[in-house]
This record gives C-alpha cells, structure tokens and sequence, in this order.
C-alpha cells in the first residue's frame, strides 16, 4: 500500500535538508577559517594609490539653448506652417504664420484717415499763406500811406518846433533879460504869441505821434491774427497725425509678429499648431539648440546629499564608445521628482508565497521607488557624436584623494569594540624551518579609514608605511552565508 505524501512531510522535509546544508556550510567555514602556522596567505603589498568617491546615476543630453515659440496673440487662425518635427532652422526662420488679414484691413483704414488729414492740413496752410500773403500786399499800399502821411506829420512837427523856439529865443527871452516882466508882455501881446507858437507846436507833435502809431499798428495787425490762427490749426492737426502714426505702428507691430520666427538655431522637435485652426496660446513649436549640450541626470535619494554643484562629474554614452566626458554639476534639486520607497513591501511578501524568490537578491529591497532628484552637468568639451535625448552614465566626484596609502576594502577588519585593523606578514616573525620552509605569521596594526573607494580604502596609522605585505581575504564566503541567514530570516523563517 502506497502512502500518501502529504504537504506537511514535503515542507519537514525540505525545511530538515535547508537547515543540514546550513550547517554543513557553516562548519566548512569554520574549517577553512583555521589557518595552520603553516598556510600561505593571500597577501598585496601595501602601495599608494589615487582614490575616488562618487556617486552613480543616469542622464539623458539635453540642449543648454532651447526655445520655446511662442507669440502674445491669440484668437487668429493659422494661416500656413513652414516647419515639421526634424527639421533644422536657423535664428530668424519663420516658424508660422497667423492670419492678420484683418489687422491689415484695419491698418488700410488707418492709412486712408490719416491722408486726408494730412491733405486737408495742407491745403488750408496754403490758403493761410495765400492770405497772409495778399494782406502784405494790401497793407504796403496803407503802410505807404501812413508813411508818407507821418512824414508830413514829423516835418509840420519839426517847423512848429522851429519857430516856436525861434520866436522864443529871438524876441521873447530878451526882453525878459532886459527887465521886462512877462505880466508886461503880455500887455504888450508878445506872450500870447509865444502861447500861440507853443500851442501849434504841441498840436503839431500829438499829429505827429498818432502818424506814427498808424504805421506801427498797419505793421502789426492782420499778419500776428492770421500767424496764430494757423499755429493753433496745425497744432490740432499735427497730434492727429500723430495720433494715427501710433496706430499705424501698433498695427504693424500686430502684424509682425503674425509671422513667428525663431530666436537660435537648432532642430525642431515638436510643433504644436495646424493651418486653419484657431491659435488661442502656447507653445507653437519647440526648437533645441544644437551648439552646446548638457546632461540632466537623476540622483538617489541616498547619495543625493552628497552632490553639490560644482562637482566634477564623468559620463559615458553608448555614441561615444569608451571615450570620457567630463563635466562639472551645475544644479541640484533641493525637491524629488517622484518616487516612494517602501522595503520589504507587502507585495514583496506576496511573490514569495507564490513561489516567486527573486526579491530575496536583492534583498526584498524597491530601489525603484525611491525618490529621484534632478542634477545638470555642463559638459566641459562638446562631442560631435552626441545627439539629444542620449542616455548617459553618469559619475558624480564627491571625494578625492591623490597618492595615499590605500588596501583592499576585504583587508580592513573590524574588533568587538568598532577599532579597526589590518593584518600584515610580520617578517621579524617569520622565519625558514630545517627543510627550508617559511613559515608565516602574522600581526594586526591599528587603521583609521580614510577615503571609501569602489574598492580601495584609504588608511593612515602610525605604524602604516610602503611595502607592507597586507593579508586579503581570498573569499567572502562568511559574509555570503551570514547574507543568506539573513535573507531567510527576513522571508520567516526555515
């Protein structure tokens, strides 16, 4: 009779072979861990080394000049579209084109208005000057006149003056000298003719001054009216064409930024607008330079704290083979651009129980979904091979150490008590038996760990020097079975 195999004995049985060649492994350990006097040790001779520190990540080339085309109007239809993805332009292509037909119409108006303000202002200025004109010429016959009447006028002055002054001067000043009161001669009548003389001579000099005030007023008058009359006019027509002037150049402004060109030159990776479709804003293409590139690259929420600009950085692309960028940082986000890491998650758990043990690799870790942060590289030299949208990998710099004394990170041990140490081949100690045979021994020194390298580690101590033989560990089987305890553990358990 066959016995039935229950679930129960499979999972005893598999559970009692697990923890047997657990054991098995871990006495092999113990036996290969008990180095006999005898043993020759896997050893490198301690020299000095440049060390680095970075981090990793990856890029993608990017454009350092990019444009967005664009333009402030909106609410016209598109009228042609000269450009499509791919294609190469150079600064000052036009990209599109609107419709401004009626910004033109509107523009044509403004034009034809303005004309005729400018032909009106014209002809009333002639008819102004015509004006002006006929005036002088009616006011040269009066001013004539009024010369000649003045003249008359200043002559009649002048001999009035004269005999006033003659009969004054002649008769009646010396008889006054002579001892004659002028009470006397006024009896004698010689008074009233010196009074008379006078009152002609005054007579004389207001016809005279009036002759004169008809010149200047026949000068004046007619030509300063007409002259501010046609002042003010051109002055109200002058800020009317000024006025349309503005228009006009607001309206060729419109129009000219209907035709949207770009500003660099570049390739253009996208268009966004369709003749005959109404523009209402945006972005109507995207053109990237592509004189100069840069590398934007995400970092690790675990190594991004160590990253500052200014850090010089290698990269690699699959374009340019094995050939070296080298750059420095120029950015770092101080906000992640996504993710949310979860360890040892729930579904994790869930493809173990259905037999799925991949998780355990990598240590039922979701480095997926950690939280990535942007960083941008200037690359120091350009590449002809590179082209956008590359990938990159990249090598942040974040330590360096030039000719330092440096071993193998499996070398350094660590005590109980967190010192640590190297062990080197004590040659005093070590010495040939009767058969010739050395036999190796060897001692600690006390280490402090500089400078964390991909594989070697700084130390410094004060009995450290050159040439050392240091003791390296031929395997790390230990730390392979203490990782696979572990990761038992971590699934539940045998």
């Amino acid at each position: 009779m066959i016995k039935k195999w229950t679930v129960k004995k499979t999972i005893g049985l598999v559970s009692i072979l697990l923890i047997a060649a657990l054991i098995g492994l871990a006495i092999y350990q113990l036996k290969i861990s008990e180095k006999t006097t005898e043993s020759q040790f896997v050893t490198e001779e301690l020299t000095r080394h440049s060390i680095v520190s970075s981090v990793s990540g990856t890029g993608t080339v990017m454009a350092s000049s990019s444009e967005d085309v664009m333009t402030e109007l909106m609410g016209y239809k598109v009228k042609e579209v000269l450009v499509q993805e791919g294609d190469m332009v150079s600064a000052g292509d036009v990209i599109c084109k609107l419709d401004m037909s009626d910004v033109q119409a509107r523009k044509n108006e403004v034009v034809k208005a303005k004309k005729e303000v400018v032909d009106n202002k014209n002809a009333t200025d002639a008819n102004y000057d015509a004006q002006i004109a006929n005036n002088q010429a009616s006011r040269g016959d009066r001013l004539a006149q009024a010369v000649a009447n003045r003249d008359a006028k200043k002559a009649a002055y002048e001999k009035a003056a004269q005999e006033y002054n003659s009969y004054y001067e002649g008769d009646y000043k010396p008889k006054l000298q002579s001892g004659k009161t002028e009470a006397q001669l006024a009896l004698s009548g010689e008074y009233t003719v010196l009074q008379q003389k006078r009152m002609a001579m005054d007579s004389a000099e207001a016809n005279y001054n009036t002759a004169e005030a008809q010149v200047t007023s026949i000068q004046q008058e007619n030509d300063q009216t007409l002259v501010d009359a046609k002042t003010n006019y051109d002055t109200n027509q002058d800020e009317m064409i000024r006025n349309y002037d503005e228009t006009i150049r607001d309206l060729n402004t419109t129009i000219a930024k209907g035709t949207v060109r770009s500003t660099i030159s570049g390739a253009v990776t996208s268009v966004n607008v369709k003749p005959g479709r109404t523009f209402n804003g945006g972005t109507i293409a995207t053109v990237e330079g592509l004189n100069e590139f840069y590398v934007e690259g995400s970092i690790d929420e675990y190594d991004v704290a160590d990253v500052a600009a200014g850090m010089k950085a290698v990269m690699k692309t699959d374009a340019t083979r094995d050939e070296e960028l080298n750059g420095y940082v120029t950015y770092v986000a101080l906000k992640a651009t996504g993710g949310n890491s979860s360890s040892g998650s729930m579904q994790d758990y869930t493809a173990l129980l259905n037999g799925d043990m991949s998780s355990l690799a990598g240590g039922m870790s979701s480095s997926g979904n950690d939280a990535n942060y942007k960083v941008k590289i200037s690359l120091n030299d350009q590449n002809s091979r590179l082209r956008l949208g590359m990938n990159v990998k990249i090598s942040i710099i974040t330590q360096s150490a030039e000719d330092v004394l440096a071993v193998p990170y499996g070398a350094i041990q660590t005590r109980e008590d967190g010192s640590t140490y190297i062990e080197v081949i004590d040659e005093e100690a070590s010495a040939p038996d009767e058969k010739g045979r050395v036999t190796q021994v060897t001692k600690e020194l006390d280490v402090t760990v500089g400078l964390q390298g991909s594989y070697y580690y700084e130390i410094k101590g004060p009995d450290i020097k050159e040439g050392l033989q240091v003791v390296v560990p031929d395997d790390d089987s230990s730390q392979s079975m203490d990782e696979l305890l572990n990761m038992v553990g971590n699934a539940g358990g045998v």
